[in-house]
């Protein structure tokens, strides 16, 4: 790995980069507790996934709220 640095930020989710040696970049998000629950290749499939996840953490919540 040559650098990983936090580059953007998606509904208040960190979003980091990470440059391999060969070039290649790896995206992925992180959640309060450090876990990481979105990976992806670009910015904006990461994007998707932090989106989805929130959403899912959303509806799960809401169930055991109203269940």
């Amino acid at each position: 790995m040559i650098y990983e640095t936090p580059q953007k930020h998606a509904w208040g989710f960190p979003i980091y980069k990470r440059v391999m040696r060969d070039g290649t970049e790896a995206w992925y998000a992180v959640d309060a507790g450090g876990t990481i629950f979105a990976r992806a290749a670009s910015w904006h499939e990461c994007e998707d996934y932090v989106y989805e996840e929130i959403s899912r953490r959303y509806e799960q919540r809401k169930a055991r709220r109203d269940g």
